[in-house]
Formats: structure tokens, C-alpha cells, sequence
């Protein structure tokens, strides 16, 4: 069911993706086999050792809302998280943007029952940057920005030179550069972002979009020095040549 419902989320079929995630919740939600896990995957502690739910008390998630889903779930397996995140993906890219960051909230709550509270995990930064997007989409700027933070500050932290810290650090960017008109702070994320594209995956096509921002950033402030006919002042200023 959850490849199933991957491979609907890639075709744009939501309705179907949703229901295939929801079965896959289900069936993970009503295992009856036991776990008394003391570790993750990975090996990493957990707070409390993971168990499902026994059958006997499973409820039927395609019967109720996804907010009456939510309200159901008391497991905090690892595999119940992937499935909150899954699903919160697919209510992002079909317009459903509040169901979408009520699943991914769910998801990190599920993440720090796991875990403890404080924990730096690296699936939490992946969470808090796509629930940074959602935001961005639903027009909530300062939400979607303190999210890129939190997000930033666990992979800083954890992967301070990776691929997946500069698609943050673009994203971050984008915001600011797009929505929040700060260009200062748009043009420090992106030539961070730059830096780390360039050194680990120099063939990548993102490169030449940062650069294009870059130069936008660049053209927008010798817009603001230009003297004006008749002005009876210079504007200061200093104007830093993009890269390319």
C-alpha cells in the first residue's frame, strides 16, 4: 500500500495516493505482532521502547477525517511516522495545506515521544523544511520562516555540509528574497547554499537557478543607487558583482 501510494503521489493522483497511505497506516496501526524496541533503525536510543496497537482496538482511519485520524493515533513506531509524513506530503501538493501541516505536526510530536524531547534528529530537520514549504504555499511567511530555522539549527548541527542542508538554506532564501523583501538576508542564504552545491555537486542545475537569483539580488540594488535626474543627494552603497 505505502509504495503503491508513492507511486500515486508521483502521478499527481492524490485521491488514490491518500487512500493507499491510509491502508498502509492501518495496517501498521493494527499489527498485532509486538515490538519492544529499545533503538531505532539506525541503532539510536529511544525514550520508550515502541509497541502497535493491538487489533482488538485498531479503528478504521478510511472511515474517519484525516483530523479524526489524527485525534486516533496513540503508536509512535518509526513506521507510523513515515506514513504521518507521507501523507502530509500528499495533502501539501493537492492544495490541502492545513490538513497537511497538522500531519506533519503530528509526525514531529510522534518523532519526540520517540526520542525526547530536544533530541536532534536528522528526520526532524527533513520534517520541519517540508512543513517550511507548506507554509510558504499557504502564504504563512512567519511560520514557514521560524520552520527553515529550526530546520537549519538540527542540520547544521548534525550535516553541516550536505546536499539536503543547502536545498534549506535555498529555500530560506527563496522566502526572504520572494516574500519577506529582506534581499540582505536572501543573498547570504543563497551564496551559502551556493558554496555547498558547488563543492559537492557541481553538475546540478539548481546552480545556475541560485546564480540567476543572485544576479536578480544584484540588479534590484543598482536599481536603488541609481541617481536619480534633479536628486540632490547620492545615495551610498555598495554593490557586490554576483557570481557567474
Amino acid at each position: 500500500h505505502s509504495l503503491l501510494g508513492r507511486v500515486y503521489k508521483q502521478l499527481g493522483r492524490y485521491e488514490d495516493a491518500e487512500t493507499m497511505l491510509v491502508l498502509a497506516l492501518q495496517t501498521r496501526y493494527g499489527d498485532l505482532i509486538q515490538q519492544n524496541n529499545n533503538t531505532d533503525y539506525y541503532g539510536r536510543p529511544l525514550k520508550s521502547s515502541t509497541s502497535t496497537i493491538p487489533q482488538k482496538e485498531a479503528v478504521n482511519f478510511l472511515a474517519q477525517s484525516p483530523e479524526d485520524r489524527l485525534h486516533a493515533i496513540r503508536d509512535t513506531s518509526p513506521g507510523i511516522i513515515a506514513q504521518l509524513c507521507l501523507l502530509a506530503d500528499v495533502y501539501s501538493k493537492s492544495g490541502k495545506y492545513p490538513q497537511a501541516a497538522a500531519y506533519y505536526k503530528k509526525a514531529l510530536q510522534c518523532l519526540y515521544e520517540l526520542y525526547g524531547d530536544g533530541a536532534v534528529v536528522f528526520e526532524a530537520g527533513v520534517m520541519l523544511n517540508n512543513l517550511g514549504i507548506n507554509y510558504k504555499k499557504s502564504g504563512e511567511y512567519s511560520k514557514a520562516d521560524e520552520c527553515y530555522d529550526q530546520a537549519l539549527a538540527i542540520k547544521a548541527e548534525l550535516q553541516p555540509d550536505s546536499l539536503d542542508h543547502a536545498s534549506t538554506l535555498y529555500n530560506q532564501g527563496l522566502l526572504h528574497h520572494k516574500h519577506l523583501n529582506d534581499s540582505k538576508k536572501a543573498e547570504s542564504l543563497y551564496r551559502e547554499a551556493l558554496t555547498i552545491y558547488t563543492k559537492l555537486d557541481p553538475s546540478n542545475q539548481i546552480i545556475q537557478t541560485i546564480r540567476a537569483k543572485l544576479s536578480e539580488l544584484a540588479s534590484k540594488s543598482r536599481t536603488k543607487l541609481r541617481i536619480l535626474p534633479g536628486a540632490k543627494t547620492v545615495p551610498v552603497g555598495v554593490y557586490q558583482k554576483p557570481i557567474g
